[in-house]
């Protein structure tokens, strides 16, 4: 019934069905929030509508953002929804040296949990996050300028989970992975 609400009426797929009613993410949203999937839809709906300043959300857009941790990083965080996505939109500002980032950017930045693991895992703060893989990337690069770009893709990936597994560095990291792709070649 909260899936056909969000989508507006109609039928919805078993699978899609299934596929919430698996996904942690999402339960723990409505576990910490609401207790309700109606109320837990609801609520990030509206944060996302403010924060794209009362623009239609789509229910598959509230869907996807359910299904990420950003709603357990933000209450760990003790933050709204709300503020962690100005914080994330500042941060990736400041990534891209100033000027407007997309609002579809933003929901993919939000919604991907190897990011949000990078975040929750380094710093606890967005800005933090990239500096610190842009200073890793740079001196591996010998100071080279790197992207914007570069750096959001790098922070997207498992990279930064594996080098806190392994308990080294990004920069070690980055060293072990080319000496061994060197080796390779």
């Amino acid at each position: 019934a909260a899936l056909q609400k969000l989508y507006g009426g109609g039928v919805v797929s078993g699978s899609e069905i299934l596929s919430a009613a698996t996904n942690n993410c999402l339960l723990a949203a409505v576990r910490k929030d609401d207790a309700s999937f109606e109320g837990a839809f609801e609520k990030i709906s509206n944060s996302l509508q403010e924060f794209y300043r009362h623009e239609a959300v789509s229910g598959a857009d509230v869907l996807k953002f359910a299904k990420s941790t950003f709603i357990s990083l933000c209450k760990e965080k003790n933050i709204t929804i709300l503020d962690g996505l100005l914080e994330l939109r500042a941060a990736l500002q400041k990534l891209y040296g100033g000027g407007v980032v997309s609002g579809s950017e933003i929901l993919s930045a939000a919604t991907n949990n190897c990011l949000l693991a990078a975040v929750r895992k380094d710093d606890a703060s967005f800005e933090g996050a990239f500096e610190k893989i842009s200073n890793s990337l740079q001196e591996f690069y010998r100071h080279e300028a790197v992207s914007g770009a570069d750096v959001l893709k790098f922070a997207k990936s498992t990279f930064i989970s594996l080098c806190k597994e392994k308990n080294i560095t990004i920069l070690d990291g980055l060293l072990e992975l080319r000496a061994a792709l060197q080796k390779l070649y």
